[in-house]
């Protein structure tokens, strides 16, 4: 199944599932998002795995990248409400490849590689959110699940000619193209104002590395990703 599928099947199912009762609450809201993404690799461990029969461990920390979107708010009976969005994250990190002597001998020159790693994704978050009030501050509580949707990878120029020297192939094709993930976050709105602030944490429980990569080595993997956001919102 493609990626159009995939999110067109997601759209029909979240719609599905709030028209009914958005029919009986307030109207929906809409919003847009922007703001700072912390992301990495390695939350539940490092990778570890074989090429060719030797060994090869990989790690990785994040960079600040960005994020931005729009999602719709449903609100339900209470102070419940149900929120779809699509976002789009830049996610940044660099993943550390150390090579051990009986995968490459010091001879080879070639000890690791640094790559500094870009993944771009279309995430499509589905959460239940519930709101408290205090004066004029609307504090709000939200969790669910996510699709996120890899749009591109990529890598410097040095990195990836090193990653062809031990015959992995291009970053792009060592990724894997979507991501299952948990989203739960917390945020304030203000309603004497459209302007909000939310943090948001979304974490992965997909591999981020695919197996066997396209030249058939394998890598037996437990690294996921993570992404901390920072976002500001604007409500229409």
């Amino acid at each position: 199944m493609n990626r159009t599928k995939i999110a067109s099947l997601l759209v029909i199912g979240a719609l599905a599932a709030v028209l009914p009762s958005a029919a009986t609450a307030d109207p929906p809201e809409f919003r847009a998002r922007a703001g700072l993404v912390m992301s990495g690799f390695g939350i539940f461990g490092n990778s570890s795995g074989s090429f060719g029969g030797s060994s090869i461990d990989a790690g990785g920390f994040g960079e600040a990248g960005f994020a931005a979107g729009v999602g719709a708010r449903f609100p339900l009976n209470g102070r419940f409400s149900l929120q779809f969005e699509a976002l789009y994250e830049r996610s940044v990190g660099v993943m550390s490849f150390t090579f051990r002597p009986d995968f490459l001998p010091p001879s080879f020159g070639l000890s690791g590689v640094a790559a500094r790693t870009t993944i771009d994704y279309i995430e499509f978050p589905l959460t239940v959110r519930y709101d408290l009030q205090i004066d004029q501050v609307r504090p709000y509580f939200f969790g669910g699940a996510g699709l996120a949707v890899r749009l591109d990878a990529g890598t410097d120029v040095n990195a990836q000619r090193r990653l062809d020297l031990i015959g992995a192939g291009p970053i792009d094709e060592l990724v894997h193209d979507t991501d299952i993930r948990i989203v739960v976050g917390t945020g304030v709105e203000f309603t004497n104002s459209r302007w909000g602030v939310e943090m948001r944490a979304s974490i992965g429980l997909t591999g981020v590395f695919v197996s066997p990569w396209p030249n058939g080595q394998t890598l037996e993997s437990s690294t996921k990703t993570r992404a901390f956001m920072l976002l500001v919102g604007y409500r229409f």
